[in-house]
């Protein structure tokens, strides 16, 4: 994860009055989103969806398939508890 407000892609423009949290799969966004919901954090997301290279597998060959991911902006008010939740399973 990057540090709020900046995003590893430069083509991520993120909203007036948000920091920028991070990009997410599809599963850890969804797990997170209800759980700002349940804290009441404003967020706002954009969906990402690139096409990226697979080697294949048992089934399929390689080739080309869309990766679908979610950039996620919290507001800057709501930034520490997002992260407290975000990082609330973190093992070192």
């Amino acid at each position: 994860m990057t540090s709020a407000s900046e995003p590893n892609d430069e083509n991520v423009e993120v909203p007036h009055g948000f920091c920028y949290l991070g990009n997410f799969d599809v599963l850890e966004a969804e797990r997170l989103l209800k759980q700002f919901e349940d804290s009441g954090i404003r967020f706002q997301l954009e969906k990402v969806e690139k096409r990226v290279f697979t080697s294949g597998g048992m089934w399929h060959g390689a080739g080309y398939s869309t990766a679908t991911s979610f950039d996620i902006f919290v507001q800057k008010d709501d930034e520490q508890m997002a992260v407290k939740i975000l990082t609330a399973d973190w093992k070192v």
